[in-house]
């Protein structure tokens, strides 16, 4: 028997298990939610019931293809397996020492462990032997008596479908029959099918997703994450200091910029304030030149109170004075200041100086 199937087979399957785990999770909250959780006014509750049902479909409808993909691949490799293994060779009959036909192979695959079973009969007193791949030869596990624990004797006939196996102990009088009715199997085996058949026909369009159906639900889903990380990243900004002081910083312009701190400069004689051409890369770096007019002022400290002033006129703005610091030549002082765009920018500079 072959174990890979049309592809319409694992398509049912796949679509009736996600069928009744719906069917059961519908009939678990009916029972267990909605009649303690009763509104106090209208309707049942109902919308937990289709949100749940809902992510459960969106759930499967996910799975559906990586899992179908695998059973596809699982039998195949089981008929592979099957049909590229030879069977031992030379299997001679132990009641009358002939050589043995085989009529059939097939998985065994009890115990987690896959092997092929060859099935032999000797033409001359029709004896079977059953062995593995392997020339390990199949025993079927004895039974014993409940009542004395010896090995229990078996004999099986069949009457038309139904297969009688009469047990008996000969060591003390315990006796039991066991039957199989191929033919009640049957029936049952059909109800069941039918019983499946009838629950794709009536719930498969309820509780199965189309491709268009399912991409929403992907998409919906990742926006839903989407936004909890961005609430999540959001209350994260709220409780971080770097990021309060982002907020409240003042985002100039480089019109601004230069009026605010021409202003500062000049009041310690700090004059003709010159930007030039701007860099922009990742940030925006502007290179600048100012002149010391006060003739008392040495180089470092004319570098010094230029580049305290620059610093803190620009402690509550998007500008910093960049970490190269200045160069001063016979009163001229050239440096350059870093604009930042975005808050996280500013937060990380705001960062930075918390932890100094």
């Amino acid at each position: 028997m072959k174990n890979l199937r049309e592809e319409y087979y694992y398509d049912d399957l796949y679509d009736l298990i996600t069928i009744k785990d719906c069917l059961r999770e519908k009939k678990w909250i009916n029972k267990n939610f909605t009649s303690t959780h009763k509104p106090k006014r209208g309707k049942p509750i109902t919308v937990t019931l289709d949100f749940f049902t809902y992510y459960i479909c969106g759930e499967r409808y996910k799975r559906k293809a990586e899992t179908i993909n695998e059973w596809v691949n699982r039998d195949r490799a089981r008929d592979e397996l099957v049909e590229s293994t030879s069977p031992p060779q030379r299997v001679i009959c132990k009641n009358c020492s002939s050589l043995m036909n085989m009529t059939m192979k097939h998985l065994y695959d009890i115990e987690d462990n896959e092997r092929v079973m060859f099935w032999f009969e000797c033409l001359k007193c029709k004896k079977r032997r059953a062995l593995f791949n392997d020339g390990q030869e199949y025993k079927s596990k004895p039974n014993f008596c409940p009542k004395c624990s010896s090995e229990l004797s078996e004999k099986t006939t069949k009457e038309k479908e139904i297969l009688i196996t009469k047990i008996s102990c000969l060591q003390c009088n315990y006796k039991t029959t066991e039957s199989i009715d191929f033919e009640k199997d049957r029936r049952e085996r059909e109800k069941e099918e039918k019983k499946d058949h009838d629950l794709l026909q009536k719930y498969r369009s309820v509780y199965c997703m189309t491709e268009g159906q399912g991409q929403e639900y992907v998409s919906s889903v990742e926006n839903m994450k989407q936004l909890i990380d961005l609430m999540k990243e959001s209350k994260k900004k709220q409780n971080d200091p770097a990021y309060r002081k982002a907020r409240k910083a003042k985002m100039l312009k480089i019109s601004r910029l230069k009026i605010i701190l021409k202003k500062s400069l000049e009041k310690e004689k700090f004059t003709n304030l010159q930007f030039g051409k701007p860099e922009t890369d990742r940030y925006i770096a502007v290179p600048f030149t100012v002149e010391d007019t006060d003739d008392k002022r040495e180089e470092y400290s004319s570098r010094t109170v230029c580049k305290k002033i620059i610093k803190n006129t620009l402690i509550n703005t998007n500008w910093r004075l960049m970490s190269e610091g200045m160069t001063y030549r016979l009163g001229f002082l050239k440096g350059r200041i870093r604009g930042y765009e975005d808050e996280d920018e500013m937060a990380n500079v705001f960062r930075t100086e918390l932890n100094k």
